[in-house]
C-alpha cells in the first residue's frame, strides 16, 4: 500500500484554529482531534505571536501526543500552512530552510518541528473554510474563544 492509499483511510481528524486580536499579539490555538473511539481538545496561546506562529505551534504541540506511525487528515482554514505542508515543506528542508525567494523560511523552528512530526506520522493536510470548521465544531470555536480570554486575564 502506498503512504497517499494509506492516507485516504485516515482515522484521526484534526482541526485547529488560532487567533489574534493584533497581530503580532497575544495569539491563542486549539486543536480538535478525533476518531471513532475518543476525541481530544489541546489549547494554548503564546504572548506576542502572529496567527500563522500560533496555529503552528499548536499543530506541534498536538501532533506530539500521537503515537508514531497514526494516520491524520489535518483540517486548516490557513492556506500558508496547507500549501506549506503539502508543496513547500518537502523543498524547503531539501534546500537548507530557504525559500525560492532565497530568504529563510519563516517561523522555520516550527516548520522543522513539523517535518519531525510529518516523517513520524501519516499527515493528509487538506483546506477547509474557518466557518465550515466552526459550523461543524462549535466546541473548537468556543475553546479558542475561552483559550484566548484566558491569555488576555494573565497578560
Amino acid at each position: 500500500m502506498t503512504k497517499q492509499a494509506a492516507n485516504d483511510n485516515c482515522r484521526v481528524q484534526l482541526f485547529s484554529r488560532s487567533s489574534s486580536r493584533q497581530n503580532p499579539g497575544v495569539s491563542a490555538w486549539t486543536c480538535y482531534g478525533c476518531n471513532d473511539k475518543a476525541e481530544k481538545i489541546t489549547s494554548g496561546w503564546i504572548d506576542h505571536s502572529t496567527n500563522i506562529r500560533s496555529e503552528l505551534e499548536g499543530l506541534v504541540s498536538t501532533l506530539k501526543t500521537y503515537p508514531n506511525g497514526t494516520c491524520i487528515t489535518y483540517h486548516s482554514s490557513s492556506d500558508h500552512i496547507v500549501k506549506g505542508l503539502n508543496k513547500h515543506m518537502h523543498t524547503w528542508s531539501k534546500n537548507g530552510w530557504i525559500t525560492s525567494r532565497n530568504n529563510e523560511v519563516a517561523n522555520v523552528d516550527l516548520w522543522r518541528k513539523l517535518a519531525c512530526e510529518h516523517k513520524r506520522l501519516r499527515i493528509k493536510t487538506v483546506w477547509v473554510h474557518h466557518k465550515a470548521i466552526d459550523k461543524i465544531l462549535p466546541v473548537l470555536k468556543e475553546e479558542l474563544s475561552l483559550t484566548f480570554q484566558a491569555a488576555n486575564d494573565t497578560a
